[in-house]
């Protein structure tokens, strides 16, 4: 049975790769792989097995530069859903549309002083920590409705959104390897977000 404490490690975990994978300048690496290992030890099994060996390894050198020279203009790899759509010409308007529809639904607004799309990496897994959180605040207190609504929206927006890229991207990522932080940081997300998709079936 999951508890509330591996919710909100769950919760606090896409949260804080959400901010490793925000513009430099948002938290420090080594300040951003403390909270992702204390998170860790508050998982479910499943998750623990599949992150901690990862969490574990020393961290790569980096630098605020490496941010920009890999997801920036130009840079060697998207950070953007959308790019990793075959079809990206047709149907990117649709795809905004539909994130855009699910963070309306669930009161989750893009900041206006970052200019983020709604495909971009860091806004996905904030938006997966904040349905978490959700799910936690209604399991705390008994509301079955809002729990289900919540599953429901979990389980449709890996299925139709972040599931579907992170395993393409963690594959670019790694192929760049130059940038062995970001490396690691993208294998936490694809591991993590694969063990969502089982859970959420």
């Amino acid at each position: 049975m999951e508890t509330i404490e591996h919710l909100a490690a769950r919760a606090s975990l896409f949260k804080y790769l959400s901010l490793g994978f925000s513009p430099p300048g948002t938290i420090s690496f080594p300040e951003l792989f403390a909270h992702l290992r204390e998170a860790c030890a508050s998982l479910p099994p499943g998750h623990r097995e599949l992150l901690a060996p990862i969490l574990e390894t020393e961290i790569p050198q980096w630098s605020e530069e490496d941010y920009g020279r890999l997801f920036g203009p130009g840079g060697v790899v998207s950070i953007y859903e959308t790019e990793y759509d075959p079809l990206v010409a047709v149907r990117k308007g649709h795809e905004l549309a539909d994130l855009l529809g699910f963070y309306t639904a669930f009161g989750f607004k893009l900041r206006g002083d970052r200019h983020e799309l709604p495909d971009h990496l860091a806004v996905e897994l904030e938006f997966m920590s904040l349905l978490l959180v959700k799910l936690l605040y209604a399991r705390q207190r008994g509301m079955e409705e809002a729990q289900e609504v919540t599953y429901t929206a979990i389980a449709s927006f890996l299925r139709d959104h972040l599931g579907r890229w992170v395993e393409a991207f963690a594959e670019a990522v790694d192929q760049a390897r130059a940038f062995l932080a970001y490396g690691v940081l993208a294998r936490i997300v694809r591991d993590l977000v694969g063990e969502e998709c089982r859970l959420s079936g």
